[in-house]
Formats: structure tokens, C-alpha cells, sequence
């Protein structure tokens, strides 16, 4: 299985050799919810399912709001939501625990994975996306 830890590799690594290879992007809007209420500070990671493409990550709102910028392909979509502690620089501890391995998703596993994640989708797409995860 594909986990997190290694979809951050990816997408570092893919930044590094993918940057200024000119390729066109599309813009993706969307709106994450967790059992119908919208989903905040919620990383949406594309992860391409083919060699196609190149993974890109957004970060949801508190509106459960979020934009990316993507090459067309096919995707498979990733989602991390991490643990808050209430401080200010939360986000940075987070991700640096998530580098380490010490920080794990909130979310049920399945949305981590990318075999097991219900959620594909192609770029560019038509309008949009509205993606509802369950808690259970």
C-alpha cells in the first residue's frame, strides 16, 4: 500500500525534476466534507495513476473550500487531516511530525491509501468537485 509518508516523497521529488518541464495546468475547485459538514486544513493530495501527470496537493479552507493546480490525467485523491493541539504553529509541528512518521491522519485509513481510496477523478474536469468523505 501506498501511505502518506510516501506520497510526500513523491510530491517533493516530483517539484524538484517536474518544475519548468512547461506543461499545462488546470485549475480544480472543490469542497471536501467529513459526513456532510465542510472539512478544514484538510491536505487533498492528487496522486496520478498512470505516468501521466505529476501529483500535486491543496489544502482545504475552513469552508471545506480548496484549488489546485494539475496537468491533465488521471488521478486517484489522497486526503490527511491532521491533529490540532491549538497552538499557532500547529501546522508546522505537523508537518514536521508527518516527515518523521509521528503524525498520522485523522481520517479512516482507506483515504490515505491509494488503492483503497474510493475517490478518482480526471483533469481536467467539467466543474466543481464535491467529495463527501465518511467517518465510518
Amino acid at each position: 500500500m501506498i501511505s502518506m509518508r510516501t506520497i510526500t516523497l513523491t510530491l517533493a521529488i516530483g517539484f524538484a525534476v517536474g518544475c519548468g518541464r512547461g506543461e499545462s495546468l488546470s485549475q480544480v475547485e472543490g469542497t471536501v466534507t467529513l459526513d456532510g459538514r465542510p472539512l478544514e486544513e484538510c491536505n487533498v493530495v492528487f496522486v496520478p495513476t498512470s505516468m501521466e501527470g505529476r501529483a500535486a496537493t491543496g489544502r482545504t479552507r475552513a469552508s471545506g473550500k480548496f484549488e489546485v493546480q494539475v496537468a491533465p490525467a488521471e488521478y486517484a485523491l489522497l486526503f490527511n487531516l491532521l491533529p490540532s493541539s491549538g497552538a499557532d504553529d500547529v501546522g508546522l509541528k505537523a508537518e514536521m511530525g508527518a516527515r518523521r512518521g509521528t503524525v498520522r491522519s485523522t481520517l479512516p485509513e482507506k483515504y490515505g491509501v491509494v488503492e483503497r481510496t474510493p475517490w478518482r477523478v480526471r483533469v481536467p474536469v467539467d466543474s466543481a468537485l464535491v467529495l463527501d468523505l465518511q467517518s465510518q
